[in-house]
Order: C-alpha cells, then sequence, then structure tokens
C-alpha cells in the first residue's frame, strides 16, 4: 500500500492538534483496537534519528477505535524543540506484537 500524502503546518511554541480518519477498503472507519501508532519527524527522509517521535506509547498520537480516528497532539514544548523550516513525517500503524506494520501517511512538516 502506498502511503497517501499529507503535509502539515505549524506556528513554533504553540500547540498543535491534528486528527486523521482510517477508513478500510468500503470506506467505513478502520478498527484500531489491536493496533499502536508511531510518528517520527525527521529534518530529512534519510535522517536516522527522528527530531522528534509521536507514538501511543508516549502520548503524543491517541486513537479513538470507534471512529477511527487517531490523534496527533503537541504541546508548545514539542514544537518549540523542532527548529523552523521544513521536515518530513511519516505516520505508522503496528499491530500491537509488531508483525504488521502498514505507513498510512507522509508528507512535509512546515514549523514557521
Amino acid at each position: 500500500m502506498t502511503a497517501g500524502k499529507f503535509d502539515i503546518a505549524c506556528e513554533h511554541g504553540a500547540d498543535l492538534d491534528v486528527v486523521v480518519t482510517v477508513k478500510n477498503l468500503d470506506g467505513l472507519p478502520a478498527g484500531l483496537t489491536f493496533w499502536r501508532s508511531q510518528m517520527h519527524i525527521r529534518a530529512q527522509g534519510s535522517d536516522v534519528d527522528p527530531l522528534l517521535e509521536c507514538s501511543t506509547e508516549n502520548g503524543r498520537l491517541s486513537h479513538t477505535n470507534s471512529d477511527g480516528t487517531i490523534s496527533l497532539n503537541l504541546s508548545s514544548n514539542d514544537t518549540a524543540s523542532l527548529p523552523i523550516g521544513e521536515h518530513v513525517y511519516d505516520l505508522k500503524l503496528f499491530t500491537l506484537g509488531d508483525r504488521v506494520s502498514v505507513r498510512l501517511i507522509e508528507g512535509l512538516f512546515k514549523v514557521t
């Protein structure tokens, strides 16, 4: 599956909330009960170490299982830690045992 393209923009030092809805092939919201999410924001796509890691484990990402939404919630301290400029990110889903992963979306992460 090819990842969808979606650019994100935020102000340096401001809170950021973004909601993504995951749908099945039939158009209905996906059940996310047995999945975890991870998003890496990197200066460049080839960078190994992320500028910021967001996950369901660290609380920067959360799921609403009933409607298939994944919420990105960054605090003002999180966005203040990012350098101003254009970065890249990708958002992935992993089964709880990490046996399957799906790259959902990717794009630019712009900090102004």
